[in-house]
């Protein structure tokens, strides 16, 4: 019995939480950080939400960037280790402290 209440309280709890996040997305205007060095500005509420507004569409479009250039980087590192030998591989593995990937170590 107090299982199956413990289970009904966190499904509650779940959903409120749910409903009052979606709320609050739809009603708030997108915060920003103010640029480093901007603070001294006095920005207006006005601005603050338009720079809000700038950082959020800015970001939606650097985001997908960034995880191309994670992955080029991680394709960068994979290439390399197949120009070391088994040993330069070995006493990399050591330096680092790291394990080498799976699929690096032919």
């Amino acid at each position: 019995m107090k299982r199956i209440v413990g289970v009904f309280v966190l499904g509650v709890c779940g959903i409120v939480f749910l409903a009052n996040s979606s709320d609050s997305q739809e009603t708030k205007a997108p915060k920003g950080k103010s640029p480093f060095g901007w603070g001294f500005l006095k920005l207006s509420a006005e601005q603050k939400a338009k720079i809000g507004r700038i950082q959020g569409d800015f970001k939606t479009k650097i985001q997908p960037l960034e995880e191309k250039i994670k992955s080029l980087k991680d394709e960068e590192h994979t290439e390399m280790l197949k120009v070391l030998t088994a040993e330069q591989k070995k006493q990399l593995q050591a330096k680092a402290g790291a394990e080498l990937k799976s699929d690096d170590k032919k």
